[in-house]
């Protein structure tokens, strides 16, 4: 399959679409000029969310992988520098383990849990993704995380421990993107939106609007591209993230 494809529209690339709030997210997205890259290790997954999509004026690409998996981040990598894709978005989700379920859970369940809520983002970061928005000095990071609620996360001790890491990860991250035009939102969302095999109700598509308005807070046509304001910097996309002056 020829995946190059003149880059008229942003890239984001979503990592998990098993939550209700990944998929309200990627239904959003794709109504605002942006071509996808969803990841999964469910393909069927995949297949039911692009057809549920509709007819979109927006590319929209399929990658199988389990990225609680070494192997299946670096099958990710090599396809992206195959293709050549540069995503200039890119969004996280924490999901629910549904390994985990009590403390007696075996090490290669465990493990799972660190590697899928963790070590993945910071492997695929550190892989090429982040320095690419670096050297563009444009870019966005949307992460996402269950809202400690007392009870809520029982029988899920290393789901909050990776999830209370991804948010320490972010803040230290914040400081190092400080004079860069690469934005980072951390957003602390109620379990229900990130939890695995749910379908997207009112509440997540609401939620999914509100985190894209943070990105999108900002939209005037501009020399055939479009002023995106996002939390760091005001950007434009015009065949590549550039800076701009609110207008």
């Amino acid at each position: 399959m020829n995946t190059t494809h003149p880059r008229v529209r942003p890239l984001a690339l979503v990592l998990g679409i098993g939550t209700p709030l990944a998929r309200a997210l990627v239904a959003a997205l794709a109504t605002r000029d942006t071509d996808l890259l969803l990841v999964d290790a469910d393909g069927e997954g995949l297949l039911a969310l692009r057809e549920s999509l509709g007819s979109v004026m927006v590319h929209v690409q399929l990658f199988q992988a389990d990225l609680a998996r070494s192997a299946g981040r670096q099958d990710l990598l090599r396809f992206l520098a195959l293709a050549g894709a540069k995503p200039d978005l890119l969004l996280f989700l924490a999901a629910e383990s549904l390994e985990e379920r009590t403390l007696t859970a075996s090490l290669p369940q465990a493990r799972r849990v660190l590697e899928a809520n963790f070590s993945a983002l910071d492997e695929l970061l550190r892989s090429g993704i982040l320095a690419h928005m670096l050297s563009e000095d444009n870019g966005y990071i949307l992460l996402a995380v269950p809202r400690p609620v007392p009870g809520a996360l029982r029988c899920r001790a290393l789901q909050a421990a990776s999830c209370a890491a991804l948010q320490q990860y972010a803040l230290a991250l914040r400081e190092e993107l400080q004079g860069s035009s690469v934005g980072l939102t951390l957003a602390a969302c109620p379990l229900p939106a990130l939890a695995a095999g749910a379908a997207p109700g009112p509440a997540e598509q609401k939620l999914a609007e509100r985190l894209l308005r943070a990105l999108f807070a900002r939209q005037v046509q501009a020399r055939g591209g479009q002023w995106w304001t996002g939390l760091a910097a005001p950007l434009r996309w015009d065949g590549h993230w550039t800076r701009g002056r609110r207008r």
